[in-house]
């Protein structure tokens, strides 16, 4: 079994979309990474194309690290009431503390919306 590292061919290309629900409400966080690595196990040489989610596309995947996110939010459901709470909420707190207040995680993609690079990780001995 080899090992590759996956990484985008440009910065800020490295998307992470998490879904929140509650009932029938849903805050979607969509996160932009300057960049973001991981690493997949294969016999053969992986192929992932620009947009295609990694975790769907691929077995046996690792995430390495990701730095300098930006995240941006999307509510379903919600009143004007309900997003004022919940962004006083995200300005002071990380969105998976909200976890703590009945919401729950529903769904996890990642993607590049770039061309990918793919290195084998040639091992030292």
């Amino acid at each position: 079994m080899n090992r590759y590292r996956i990484s985008p061919e440009n910065r800020k290309c490295s998307y992470e979309v998490t879904e929140y629900v509650k009932g029938d409400k849903k805050i979607t966080c969509t996160t932009v990474w300057r960049y973001a690595l991981f690493d997949v196990e294969s016999d053969t040489k992986p192929v992932l194309n620009e947009g295609d989610d990694i975790y769907s596309t691929l077995d046996n995947v690792e995430f390495v690290e990701a730095a300098d996110g930006d995240n941006y939010y999307d509510y379903e459901n919600m009143t004007d009431e309900e997003i004022d709470k919940i962004e006083e909420f995200l300005n002071e707190r990380a969105i998976y503390e909200l976890e703590e207040y009945g919401w729950m995680p529903a769904d996890t993609t990642w993607y590049f919306d770039c061309p990918v690079e793919i290195e084998e990780i040639k091992e030292s001995v």
